[in-house]
């Protein structure tokens, strides 16, 4: 099997690991970070005569969905947004009545994650792994794969590219 072969295989079986996990799905509201796991173009593979470079992507909050947001008193990235579009599919018995009670509940939200985390951040018991799990569970067969030639070159890069 070819080194471009393995690592779309490879790539494959990182995605059911994670769209199918029941952490992951608990977390999904609109499916944004589902369909970015299962994009075909979110895949790089990169060959040269001396290594390979697999790089995956996603949602920039793919992450948080496991390990929660740390405090951000300048309150960047867009989470007021992203948290007001969440809103909307009404998860964990969060209800409102009107727009502007969304955007109030947004704002708190938002506030509190600002000042002191989100709470799987706050809450480490709560945590989860599942990127994390899905990448590293899946990198034996992948070894297998690959035959004996660039194990350690195509895990340690692996492990970089996910930055986890």
């Amino acid at each position: 099997m070819s080194v471009f072969d393995a690592l779309m295989s490879y790539n494959e079986r990182v995605n059911q690991d994670i769209v199918t996990n029941p952490d992951f799905i608990e977390t999904i509201a609109s499916g944004r970070a589902r369909d970015s796991v299962l994009e075909e173009n979110n895949v790089s593979i990169k060959e040269s005569n001396d290594k390979t470079i697999f790089q995956k992507k996603a949602v920039s909050y793919l992450t948080a969905t496991d390990t929660g947001r740390q405090a951000n008193i300048n309150n960047s990235g867009g989470l007021y947004d992203g948290i007001f579009e969440w809103l909307k599919y009404k998860k964990y018995g969060i209800d409102y009545d009107s727009e502007e009670e969304r955007k109030s509940i947004a704002y708190a939200i938002t506030t509190k994650i600002a000042k002191e985390g989100s709470y799987k951040y706050r809450n480490i018991d709560k945590r989860t792994k599942v990127v994390l799990d899905a990448v590293n569970g899946n990198i034996p067969r992948l070894l297998v794969d690959l035959g004996t030639s660039k194990k350690v070159e195509i895990q340690d890069n692996i492990s970089e590219s996910y930055d986890y």
